[in-house]
């Protein structure tokens, strides 16, 4: 249990390595309220990989100081994705991090390489829509 504590703590610290102010950026309406459980169950998120197929509707999406961070939460484990950039467009490698944590065995698939400190990742984001709170785009990483 203390490991999967710790590998966890790892993965957040590495996740917000990149940010050096937290400065809340007003946006009109925002993305979400910070809260994920609190999207009336309009939110989704959902990724295909390994053959499988995960699916969530508590997801938050939230944009600071120009960085997007998305969080979705299952049973099944947790995927983080944050975004050097927040607008339309293609965000790669050092410019966005992903990493995913499995709940059954605790293990974390990042796409930072431990080793060298380099991400291979891409993240897509199609729109915004700051009315409706909606972020649609695609995203891929080794990890």
């Amino acid at each position: 249990m203390k490991n999967k504590i710790l590998k966890f703590s790892f993965l957040i610290l590495a996740l917000v390595a990149g940010l050096t102010s937290c400065d809340t950026e007003p946006l009109d309406g925002g993305v979400t309220d910070g809260n994920p459980n609190n999207n009336n169950g309009q939110a989704s998120f959902s990724v295909t990989f390994s053959g499988s197929q995960y699916l969530t509707n508590t997801v938050s999406a939230e944009i600071e100081s120009g960085v997007l961070s998305i969080t979705a939460v299952s049973s099944e484990g947790m995927f983080m994705i944050q975004s050097m950039g927040a607008t339309v467009g293609t965000y790669q490698n050092s410019q966005v991090n992903i990493a995913y944590m499995d709940a059954e065995s605790g293990e974390i698939y990042s796409s930072i390489n431990p080793i060298s400190g380099n991400s291979s990742s891409m993240l897509t984001i199609a729109s915004i829509n700051q009315q409706n709170q909606t972020i649609n785009g695609t995203f891929q990483f080794g990890g």
